[in-house]
């Protein structure tokens, strides 16, 4: 089981380390905006961006390239055609509506990440801990996907709270 911290830097920048060893970042390209980058370590950039006829799919892409595609589904986010995993579907789930946790799951419900934010689900965007299980570690650039699920969270987050207020 491998451990990684997400550590708020900014309202628009999050920090994914790793025992103290940064990975990534995740930097939100305005207040208001779901578009975001995904800066890794070695400088490999990716783009969040947000497509479909509601604007309520995010495409995760490097230069013209589609490597996951996410939307809301009635029981959480549906992340599907994960980088070279072309028919593979995840699903990140939250605990309940109030909650501040999340675990992501594959097809067969097993689960493959634990995700506890340490603030109220009001609080919106803090830091948050993540524990990945062995098979996590399959996809083939994980640090990506990891970013990409805690911006799929953050939006999960921000239609829980619009629908409550």
């Amino acid at each position: 089981m491998a451990s990684y911290s997400l550590i708020k830097r900014s309202k628009l920048r999050f920090d994914l380390l790793k025992d103290d060893t940064f990975l990534g970042s995740l930097q939100y390209r305005g207040s208001f905006s779901q578009k975001a980058e995904i800066i890794l370590a070695n400088q490999e950039v990716y783009n969040i961006v947000v497509t479909g006829f509601w604007s309520v799919t995010f495409q995760l892409r490097k230069g013209n390239q589609i490597f996951a595609q996410y939307r809301m589904a009635w029981n959480g986010m549906l992340i599907e055609n994960i980088f070279q995993h072309p028919n593979s579907r995840l699903l990140l789930k939250s605990h309940g509506f109030y909650s501040r946790k999340y675990e992501l799951l594959n097809e067969n419900k097993d689960k493959l990440l634990h995700l506890e934010g340490e603030k109220s689900l009001w609080q919106m965007h803090g830091n948050c801990s993540i524990h990945s299980l062995p098979q996590f570690l399959n996809f083939s650039e994980n640090t990506a996907l990891l970013l990409t699920i805690i911006h799929a969270m953050h939006y999960h987050k921000l239609m829980l709270v619009s629908a409550a207020t």
